[in-house]
């Protein structure tokens, strides 16, 4: 199964862990966003307002604009 998807999309076969994916993927505003909220005070409700408006913004956006 894995060799027909490979043939028809060329993404069943995982690429290769290196430090400059890792750096790159470290370097990702929204990465920092998502996991401020779940480390983040939940006593202080600015923030987490913010953050959870933040996550929200990052998810419709994209839905919205293929629709």
């Amino acid at each position: 199964m894995l060799e027909r998807v490979e043939r028809d999309r060329g993404d069943s076969i995982p690429d290769e862990l290196t430090l400059r994916k890792t750096i790159l993927h470290l370097c990702d505003w929204k990465m920092w966003a998502f996991g401020k909220s779940y480390f983040m005070d939940f006593w202080d409700t600015k923030n987490l307002i913010i953050a959870t408006g933040l996550m929200y913004f990052c998810a419709t956006v994209p839905a919205y604009a293929i629709g």
